[in-house]
């Protein structure tokens, strides 16, 4: 379920909480209601300028689903997001010149931290520090079963090693291979992975 209302401290402010009932009355329950944050900052690229227009996803993934806010780095990086509440979201690029983009760091109110996770406190404003790098790689090979026989059409899967990074989807690919067996994953980041044929 999604509690949304209104609130009066000192400004009317809208919140937004997400709960999930399973299967029983729930009573007691304690609802905390605090401010919505403004994020605002600066995209920077490694090596050479933001694509222009380069579109920014924050999402957060809750008991009770996924939730998406959107805005947009101008020209000189500058981007602003109202609405986002407490919480740890997940910073995403979309735009033209950004397939092969990764958010490589950010920070909120004080330096970076590797990685596109990003804590939200609960505060009137939020200044975030965001930084994207276009070195991602790509993996092509060949499917091939025990016998080393060519695998045609066969799932291949390519999941980071690190854990906590199984919970962003940048750190997951999926494809499938031709019907001559051949595969090509692009947008890697850098790291350690697991790959999986099925």
């Amino acid at each position: 379920y999604l509690i949304t209302g209104n609130a009066m401290m000192p400004h009317t402010s809208v919140f937004r909480r997400t709960f999930e009932v399973l299967g029983a009355d729930r009573t007691g329950l304690t609802f905390r209601v605090g401010r919505e944050a403004t994020l605002s900052g600066a995209l920077r690229s490694m090596g050479a300028d933001p694509p222009p227009k380069t579109g920014l996803t924050l999402t957060q993934t809750t008991g009770g689903g996924e939730y998406s806010l959107y805005g947009e780095a101008a020209a000189d990086g500058k981007f602003e997001i109202a609405d986002v509440w407490p919480g740890t979201w997940q910073f995403y690029l979309s735009g033209p010149g950004t397939g092969e983009c990764f958010v490589s760091s950010v920070g909120a109110d004080g330096p970076e931290s590797p990685g596109n996770a990003l804590t939200v406190p609960e505060t009137a404003h939020v200044t975030a520090s965001v930084t994207m790098d276009c070195g991602s790689s790509a993996i092509e090979g060949k499917t091939l079963d025990a016998a080393d026989h060519l695998l045609p059409q066969a799932g291949v899967a390519l999941i980071s090693a690190d854990p906590a990074k199984r919970l962003s989807r940048l750190y997951l690919k999926r494809t499938y291979s031709t019907s001559e067996g051949g595969f090509r994953i692009t947008g890697v980041i850098p790291g350690e992975y697991l790959m999986v044929v099925f």
